[in-house]
């Protein structure tokens, strides 16, 4: 009886996202039961799933090995935001692998322990880094879900536009039509609940064309997105494609 309780009690929600705030602070102060996306816990739960090959490749992960196809380069360096342990590269075709150079950039409390995991034959195309200072040129940089966890991305794009990419992908994030960002919490990673920022699309947008990037994609893609309070019809979850113009 007192497992089935406690089941009962830790049932998830029926909703996504909750509350809303201004702020990434005010989010984490207004949280009783607040804790990090990525604690240590987390991290060697997700480090056991560690993939290098996938097998099978759908949905998000299929943009970049295409887009790849079409820049028709030999060698490309491809920034991987917030990759994680089923990073990009495993989701790249074999001839792939050996033309790019894969960065991932990832917590600095993780990369070490990433980086050892790397079997030989990968290790001069793949490394986990946890800033992007040391990489002089980028073809595609690619926010797969993560940018919404980044604090001032903003820095971030900042430094990838300067470097010259091709490409800046970020797929399967929620983005607002509301002229600024604000903070939810997400809630389905039970017990985990941590911020999950809401990105306005027309602050993006601008951004990016004053560094000179066109938006070339923009598709909502299906799934439960829904807030407990928030009414759907004003964000959605979306891939957008940025093209250096």
């Amino acid at each position: 009886m007192h497992a089935f309780i406690a089941k009962l009690l830790n049932k998830r929600p029926g909703y996504i996202y909750q509350d809303r705030f201004e702020s990434k602070e005010e989010a984490i102060k207004h949280s009783k039961n607040l804790q990090n996306y990525g604690s240590k816990v987390y991290d060697s739960r997700a480090i056991k799933k560690l993939k290098f090959e996938e097998r099978h490749t759908q949905g998000r992960n299929m943009i970049v090995p295409l887009t790849l196809s079409v820049l028709g380069k030999d060698k490309c360096t491809i920034l991987d935001v917030g990759g994680g342990v089923n990073a990009i590269f495993s989701h790249l075709s074999p001839i792939q692998k050996q033309q790019c150079q894969c960065f991932v950039l990832e917590r600095p409390e993780i990369v070490k322990r990433l980086n050892d995991k790397i079997p030989t034959e990968y290790k001069h195309n793949l490394h986990y880094i946890d800033s992007i200072d040391g990489i002089e040129s980028i073809d595609i940089a690619y926010f797969g879900s993560s940018v919404q966890y980044i604090d001032n991305h903003e820095t971030l794009l900042e430094k990838i536009s300067k470097r010259s990419a091709e490409f800046v992908i970020f797929s399967e994030s929620i983005f607002t039509s509301n002229h600024k960002d604000y903070f939810v919490l997400q809630v389905n990673m039970f017990p985990d609940v941590f911020p999950n920022q809401f990105l306005s699309e027309q602050k993006l947008t601008k951004l990016m064309s004053t560094a000179h990037y066109q938006c070339t994609y923009n598709k909502a893609v299906a799934g439960d997105f829904s807030h407990k309070t928030i009414k759907r019809d004003s964000y959605d979850c979306k891939t957008l494609v940025f093209k250096r113009i």
